[in-house]
């Protein structure tokens, strides 16, 4: 399965109300076992796509982690997280 046909299928699948209007590149990532894709939704909200290319989720699970972390518990501006792995414990 190509990132995109993986994209497609988690926001398919986490989205199912939501069209997606546009895919759009964001450049490499840090780490090549993960792919960030950005998203535009046919409401004209944006969002980001990660997927663990490798399958391993656990990478993605403690970002999200962090992000949510300090979304709650720091006076700095975090990234919402939409959905998340729902293996990558």
């Amino acid at each position: 399965m190509t990132v995109n046909e993986t994209v497609s299928t988690v926001l398919r699948d986490d989205f199912p109300d939501r069209s997606v209007a546009e895919l759009f590149d964001v450049g490499p990532s840090w780490n090549g076992a993960n792919e960030t894709v950005g998203v535009e939704f046919a409401d004209g909200d944006r969002a980001f796509c990660k997927i663990a290319i490798d399958g391993d989720g656990t990478r993605i699970a403690r970002e999200r982690a962090v992000l949510r972390y300090v979304a709650a518990e720091r006076p700095v501006r975090a990234p919402a997280v939409l959905a998340g792995d729902r293996n990558g414990s």
